[in-house]
């Protein structure tokens, strides 16, 4: 992460869901600092059971599938929030077949082979990273049906690293852009048109919605 931020010629952010949060995470307490930082339903202290439980759906989907409707079928499994679609050609911008004619989810395997208690030390280490990075800006995005990151994660979070902003998102789980996308990328694009220059910010207003609890820190 850090040697691609370096070839960049403008202020980047990171965008992290889940272990692409943890993994931004790793890098705060690092050294790493992006010029804002947004955390997809994922913090330091998450829910061990819901990080367990996507632990699971990433095992069970190892041996891949035979069709994308048995996908669709596992995923609604586990996403029971969401409706199962009807089409599931969508499905192929996360799937890919294999010559033995089998879909399987387009992540590392090996994802799955990581302690999650070790994990969860890593992410909690990150609070002192956090808290030494006290101009950084960072927006955590949380599904309002998410085991992972609950109210009681938010509340550690604002706790230990007080004026970070929350963005609650209704109707979502875990999964947050594809459970509620519109609401997502406005709570994202909102903050990061505040912090992260663009070159067109003088021509346009900026007005941020509001989400969360209410504090002075929400967006």
């Amino acid at each position: 992460m850090r040697n691609v931020v370096s070839h960049a010629t403008t202020p980047v952010a990171i965008v992290g869901a889940s272990m692409g949060g943890g993994t931004a995470l790793y890098g705060i307490s690092e050294g790493f600092r992006p010029a804002a930082l947004v955390l997809v339903d994922i913090a330091p202290e998450s829910e061990r059971s819901g990080m367990q439980r996507v632990r699971d759906f990433m095992e069970s989907g190892l041996g891949g599938f035979a069709s994308l409707d048995e996908a669709a079928d596992a995923l609604a499994a586990y996403n029971t929030a969401r409706p199962r679609p009807k089409d599931v050609s969508g499905l192929m911008r996360s799937l890919r077949r294999r010559s033995n004619g089998r879909w399987y989810w387009h992540w590392d395997p090996g994802m799955v082979d990581l302690d999650i208690d070790r994990e969860r030390a890593i992410m909690a280490s990150a609070l002192e990273g956090l808290r030494a990075a006290l101009d950084l800006p960072v927006l955590l995005v949380r599904g309002l049906q998410s085991d992972v990151v609950t109210a009681q994660t938010v509340e550690s979070f604002r706790n230990h690293i007080p004026g970070r902003v929350v963005a609650e998102v209704e109707g979502a789980g875990h999964m947050v852009s594809g459970d509620q996308n519109d609401a997502f990328n406005q709570a994202s694009v909102d903050f990061l048109s505040v912090h992260l220059p663009v070159a067109d910010r003088t021509q346009r207003k900026l007005t941020p919605a509001r989400y969360g609890f209410g504090g002075e820190e929400d967006v």
